[in-house]
């Protein structure tokens, strides 16, 4: 089962056109990544303020399904997709009020040595610790049209 949580959509994320501006999609996505590492039983500090590692965001790709708009809530589903040698894929998708796929994202995250400024294998206790979250990522159910 996916890791989820809300994310209300304000009145300042959107464009002039009463829309969702696509650039907060990957802000919104990375709240519900650090929601997640909090569920996942990290303390936000020993993932994003560790002394001896970063975690970066490597990669991201989104695809825009429906637009966003201002005092709607969207729910926010995680999967972590893929523990690598170096690094983690998660998949976040975004529903709308009405339960239809808004927004997905596919994003690698890499594990690396903050005095080295190099890669790093991800530690073995948090490899661990992150091993139960792993799940195959659903297809996504297109209509007929």
């Amino acid at each position: 089962m996916p890791f989820e949580t809300r994310v209300p959509v304000r009145f300042h994320h959107a464009d002039i056109a009463g829309v969702m501006f696509y650039g907060n999609l990957l802000f919104f996505a990375h709240e519900v990544f650090e929601e997640f590492v909090v569920a996942a039983g990290f303390a936000w500090s020993e993932w994003f303020e560790n002394p001896g590692w970063l975690v970066p965001f490597r990669h991201v790709e989104a695809d825009y399904f429906k637009p966003k708009r201002p005092g709607r809530e969207l729910v926010g589903k995680l999967w972590l997709e893929r523990i690598g040698r170096t690094s983690l894929t998660v998949r976040v998708r975004f529903f709308d009020p009405a339960g239809d796929l808004a927004s997905e994202l596919r994003m690698v995250v890499v594990f690396t040595d903050k005095r080295a400024e190099r890669t790093l294998p991800i530690p073995p206790e948090v490899r661990a610790r992150l091993e139960p979250f792993l799940e195959t990522v659903p297809p996504i159910e297109t209509g007929s049209g």
